[in-house]
């Protein structure tokens, strides 16, 4: 049996509601709240999940190694 390292590619599109002064501001918290800065800023609307895309299978050696 051939051991084969496949990647495939997984997407999903996320949409944000937020209250905020200005485009800059809200680019700035919704990025902070992606980030994890123990802050909270917008809640999300939506999600879209993209169908998963397989990119490629490459054989891998008994070692582990990529073999191109």
């Amino acid at each position: 049996m051939t051991t084969y390292e496949v990647r495939v590619t997984q997407t999903y599109i996320e949409f944000f509601r937020i209250d905020a002064p200005n485009k800059e501001t809200a680019i700035k918290q919704i990025t902070q709240t992606l980030t994890g800065d123990r802050v909270t800023y917008g809640r999300k609307v939506d999600t879209i999940k993209r169908q998963p895309q397989v990119d490629y299978a490459l054989e891998v050696s008994k070692e582990g190694e990529v073999i191109l």
